[in-house]
């Protein structure tokens, strides 16, 4: 079950999804005609696929509208930057919204985590 793949290079960001506790790969794609929000998925690099929580939008409690696929891997690591990667889009988690804080986006992107290792263990959200 998914809504669609696309292929992009792994880019650098500015390190605050490490610097919350949940490391990012930023993913440059082209032709993403996807609404913004909160998304499981799967990301594939060199054969081998990774479960995922994915952001695709702007980050407003920052202050930044520009959209980023921004992707947390939920099993693995690696060295991925200026790599070619598939990103599987699956279902939807939850709208791209602002937070008061850093503390309380911190505590959303658990419940993200937690909702999406459910989901890859029971297959329904």
């Amino acid at each position: 079950m998914f809504l669609m793949k696309r292929t992009g290079e792994v880019v650098h960001g500015a390190g605050r999804g490490a610097g919350l506790g949940f490391p990012t790969l930023n993913v440059a794609v082209a032709d993403f005609e996807l609404p913004f929000g909160v998304y499981v998925g799967w990301l594939t690099f060199e054969q081998k696929k990774y479960s995922m929580v994915m952001n695709w939008g702007g980050r407003p409690t920052f202050g930044e509208e520009a959209p980023v696929l921004e992707v947390h891997l939920l099993e693995g690591s690696g060295d991925f930057y200026g790599k070619t990667v598939e990103v599987e889009v699956g279902p939807k988690l939850r709208e791209v919204r602002r937070f008061a804080g850093v503390a309380e986006l911190r505590t959303q992107i658990a419940e993200d985590v937690r909702r999406a290792r459910e989901f890859f263990q029971s297959g329904t959200l």
